[in-house]
């Protein structure tokens, strides 16, 4: 059960603030049972304890594992969790009670694949999809792009927003998480003399990806590296600052309390 779900990592987000937990839908030696009744004990969590937002993602493995196994990926698991707001469980039982969760799902505008990446987005939100968070943004074409696209789905996207604090942790993004990572953002993290000079200028570089993405965005997810939260706060401070709330026009609530500028 514990390799099905796993909390979600340390995120600030704004406008939209998520509340919830992550299912991650993980290559490995399990079967579709055990997706099965992790998904239920948080179904029933979200029944009781009324957490409002879940966002289900599907971990890639590096490229040297061999022997990944996927009993059900995120747009499979989309559909449970819609199941679950009807309730019914995943053989489509009736489970007593639904839930209420918001469910979110993952994209990546910077994969090689793109045509892939938007048809699987498709059947993400006809699965019931309500909302998606990009992985981190570090190219704003690629991501304009990506919109463009996925315009006529009319689900909100929050933009990824993560502070780099080293060269390895951007080559990390590019390599591992399929991130794209612009080349002129390698040459100013390598810029970085010490580990406090390559944190600043990632600090500085999330803060330029936030002002620029946020009229084309209905949210961004800020997360805090390595558990550093003061890293996201100063990520933030660009927006919150009294200069930038002053030339702010007043946030809009949606039906259900939550704020989107």
């Amino acid at each position: 059960m514990a390799r099905a779900v796993r909390m979600a990592a340390p995120v600030l987000a704004l406008p939209l603030l998520l509340a919830g937990c992550t299912l991650t839908v993980r290559p490995g030696h399990t079967t579709a049972m055990v997706y099965g009744p992790s998904v239920l004990v948080w179904g029933h969590l979200g029944v009781t304890f009324g957490f409002p937002g879940m966002v289900v993602v599907e971990r890639h493995e590096s490229p040297h594992h061999f022997n990944a196994v996927f009993d059900v990926d995120a747009i499979g698991l989309v559909n449970i969790v819609n199941r679950l707001n009807h309730g019914l469980d995943i053989g489509g039982n009736p489970i007593g009670a639904s839930t209420g969760f918001t469910i979110g799902c993952a994209a990546n505008p910077g994969v090689p694949d793109i045509d892939n990446e938007i048809r699987r987005f498709a059947y993400k939100v006809e699965a019931g999809a309500e909302y998606a968070i990009t992985q981190p943004v570090f190219d704003l074409n690629i991501l304009e792009a990506f919109l463009k696209r996925i315009e006529g789905f009319r689900i909100p996207i929050i933009a990824g927003i993560w502070p780099l604090t080293s060269l390895r942790n951007a080559e990390f993004m590019k390599n591992d998480l399929r991130v794209s990572v612009p080349d002129n953002i390698f040459l100013r993290m390598q810029r970085a003399t010490s580990p406090e000079e390559a944190r600043a200028e990632g600090i500085r570089i999330a803060q330029e990806m936030l002002a620029t993405v946020k009229p084309m965005v209905q949210g961004v997810q800020v997360s805090a590296p390595f558990g550093r939260y003061s890293s996201a706060a100063d990520v933030l401070s660009v927006v919150l600052s009294p200069e930038s709330e002053a030339t702010e026009s007043p946030a809009q609530p949606t039906s259900e309390g939550t704020t989107i500028a």
